[in-house]
């Protein structure tokens, strides 16, 4: 699979979006999904554009008109898949997918690795619980959580994610 968010041949997903939050959790689904993830250029920097020509706009190469924070988020998540089996080659399987909230939570797995992804693009922050038992560790955040009898209780603020991994 080629996991992209927008090309030469469509707005910008940023414009798209309006929202920029939205935009990141869309960064963490993409690089955590199965398949390869495909950064268009400038999409990393929070480069904007309409349909054609606003889409095919030159890279923006002054770093004071860059958003660091959104560079920071790509450099982190390519880190995070590269040194994560699961999250690059293991199996997928839907945990969560609550409309009303705007909540979607899944899983990969390979070998002794499992990873747990959550999206909350819902303006209130959620609770849920779901079947994982051990330790797992927040690849985002700096947080440990573990499950008591075998349910891992996790909260999501609003327009947020996280990853958790237990290996």
């Amino acid at each position: 699979l080629y996991n992209l968010l927008d090309s030469h041949d469509t707005e910008r997903f940023r414009w798209l979006c309006r929202d920029k939050r939205k935009h990141e959790l869309a960064v963490i689904f993409q690089m955590t999904l199965p398949g390869c993830p495909a950064i268009f250029y400038g999409d990393e920097v929070g480069l904007e554009g309409e349909n054609d020509p606003g889409c095919r706009l030159a890279m923006e190469w002054d770093e004071g008109k860059q958003n660091v924070k959104l560079l920071s988020l790509y450099k982190r998540l390519i880190s995070i898949r590269k040194s994560s089996p699961s999250l690059i080659k293991g199996d997928y399987q839907t945990l969560i997918c609550d409309d009303d909230a705007d909540v979607y939570v899944f899983k990969r797995r390979w070998e002794r690795e499992t990873s747990i992804v959550i999206l909350n693009a819902g303006a209130k922050p959620a609770h849920k619980k779901i079947i994982a038992h051990g330790e797992w560790t927040s690849l985002i955040g700096d947080k440990h959580v573990s499950s008591e009898d075998g349910e891992l209780c996790i909260t999501a603020q609003a327009y947020s994610a996280e990853i958790y991994q237990r290996k």
